[in-house]
């Protein structure tokens, strides 16, 4: 991480903050080193880790969204970009960490999975905003013996901004979006961020 990393406590164990987070918005969280144990399956490794690098899998559609108590439940065709699906895996979904409760098809090129996004998850993300047709980026959680391309994610998301301009320049964009303002002193140039899932880089912090 770029940016400041400050030492925390939660109980014994320490977690460090180091990470930028948008969710269409901004978003900071702790960040906790994933436990030492040594599971021997790939998948089991990408679970446990629990963490993403912002490089989009892949473009999913929401197929039906489900009001219950617990929360909201999404039906999600991933068209092929979700490997080897587990139940009880984490995908970041717009850059949010699920929990696979269903899926549909052959567990190493599903056509489907579920998942459900609790009150606090609505409240602190954009997830309630999506409908049925609504495209949302994918990412299947990092297994330890990934390559590391974008920068450290963990799909906590504790707060939301706003996207006020978007430019084109060249062949991609620049993107204003306005911070909470206790978060401002959290963005800094040239640092990581990530933006509906999205690993991107700070142009300048105003």
């Amino acid at each position: 991480c770029e940016v400041d990393v400050k030492r925390a406590h939660d109980g014994d164990r320490p977690a460090y903050r180091c990470e930028r987070r948008f969710n269409s918005t901004l978003l900071v969280s702790l960040l906790e080193p994933p436990a030492c144990d040594t599971p021997t399956d790939q998948n089991i490794l990408r679970r446990r880790s629990l963490l993403f690098t912002g490089l989009v899998k892949g473009l999913g559609r929401i197929q039906s969204t489900e009001k219950r108590a617990k929360g909201r439940i999404f039906k999600i065709a991933c068209n092929g970009f979700i490997e080897a699906i587990t139940l009880g895996e984490s995908i970041a979904v717009n850059g949010v960490c699920m929990t696979v409760e269903s899926f549909g098809g052959a567990p190493q090129s599903p056509e489907w999975f579920s998942c459900t996004a609790g009150h606090e998850t609505l409240a602190r993300t954009t997830l309630g905003q999506l409908k049925a047709g609504d495209g949302v980026h994918l990412e299947q959680a990092l297994r330890l013996s990934d390559r590391l391309g974008g920068h450290l994610v963990t799909g906590h998301v504790d707060n939301m901004g706003t996207v006020r301009a978007r430019k084109e320049v060249g062949v991609g964009f620049d993107i204003t979006v306005e911070a909470p303002p206790d978060f401002a002193d959290l963005l800094v140039e040239k640092g990581s961020i990530a933006l509906d899932g999205v690993s991107l880089t700070i142009a300048s912090a105003t």
